[in-house]
């Protein structure tokens, strides 16, 4: 395939069986339209050079593909954390020369790995930090125990991914901390699922000043059962009679088996909720007061909260409530 130099797209089926690339694609640096990339497992051992090509190159196939545009998948990335490829790769940028991308996609599989292989996960994200043209960000399976440094900047995430709409992270089971999200001026989108470790997000308060997720619509947080409300517009620093915007635009919220704590501080955090959903929550919980200012709110919906059901089903929160033209109450 490499002396196809003139070659521009190649459409491959996101849905298809496909299990290892064509070897030379790093050569074909015309090309415009690659939706998937799988990263091939060139370890070393000794299976000879047949079984190598026939596996596919690593990451740095990628690097010099800068005329890529629109959307890009990248699967099996934990293959670039255990072969020899996927290691020259992490000592090199490998994405951020590539300025057309509107979206991208990380994707690991999910499996045991040493503390050495977890180490080299985390370098193998560090090497995958985007241009600042992305618009939409998604991760699933990230086996790393910590998010790379780029999406860990205290100050400046807003400068690195200015034009970032759409965040979707999923299964990332050993992430303790958030990046600081609240940062994204453009952020409109942000999903959260099965984030398991996660404790807070990463607080940034040398931006206190700064509005806190300023374009925000629609956030879900799902299965993320040990977070704190700490980094989700709580900043001490702040003089209390000069509190940071928070979630200005916030429209949809919907919250499933999170802390009572984090559950509160988001309900609270925005008077222009249209929509909210809550379900599977563990804690007892109880409504805010604030629920019966949320004048915006025309759709209430509540599943699997035994606790919280009892005391709206007619009881101590329907006050709060009783405003809102749609609702849904249901035990299970």
């Amino acid at each position: 395939m490499k002396n196809l130099i003139n070659l521009r797209h190649l459409e491959i089926d996101l849905l298809n069986d496909l299990t290892y690339m064509p070897g030379g694609l790093g050569e074909l640096t015309q090309l415009q339209t690659l939706p998937l990339f799988l990263v091939g497992n060139e370890s070393d051992s000794g299976e000879g050079s047949w079984h190598k090509k026939r596996m596919g190159g690593g990451l740095s196939e990628l690097k010099f593909l800068n005329n890529l545009r629109g959307q890009l998948v990248i699967k099996g990335l934990s293959n670039a954390g255990r072969s020899g490829g996927g290691r020259e790769a992490n000592k090199e940028a490998i994405l951020d020369g590539k300025q057309y991308l509107e979206s991208l996609e990380l994707h690991w599989r999910g499996s045991e790995e040493s503390e050495e292989e977890m180490e080299a996960i985390v370098s193998v994200m560090q090497s995958l930090q985007p241009h600042s043209n992305l618009k939409d960000l998604r991760v699933g399976c990230y086996r790393g125990v910590r998010f790379p440094n780029w999406m860990m900047m205290n100050d400046g995430l807003d400068l690195l991914l200015p034009n970032l709409v759409t965040i979707i992270i999923w299964d990332c089971e050993r992430c303790q901390v958030l990046p600081p999200f609240g940062q994204l001026p453009s952020l409109k989108f942000l999903l959260l699922q099965t984030l398991r470790a996660v404790e807070n997000m990463k607080e940034d308060y040398p931006l206190s000043a700064k509005p806190f997720f300023p374009s925000l619509k629609t956030l879900s947080i799902s299965n993320m059962p040990s977070s704190s409300s700490n980094g989700w517009g709580k900043r001490p620093d702040v003089a209390a009679q000069q509190p940071p915007p928070s979630y200005p635009y916030l429209e949809h919220l919907c919250l499933s088996n999170i802390t009572a704590e984090l559950c509160l501080q988001l309900i609270c955090a925005s008077s222009s909720l249209k929509s909210l959903k809550i379900s599977e929550m563990k804690d007892e919980l109880s409504l805010p007061e604030e629920m019966s200012s949320h004048s915006n709110l025309h759709t209430l919906e509540i599943r699997g909260c035994p606790y919280l059901y009892e005391r709206c089903h007619n009881g101590e929160d329907w006050p709060k409530i009783s405003h809102i033209p749609n609702i849904l109450i249901r035990k299970q």
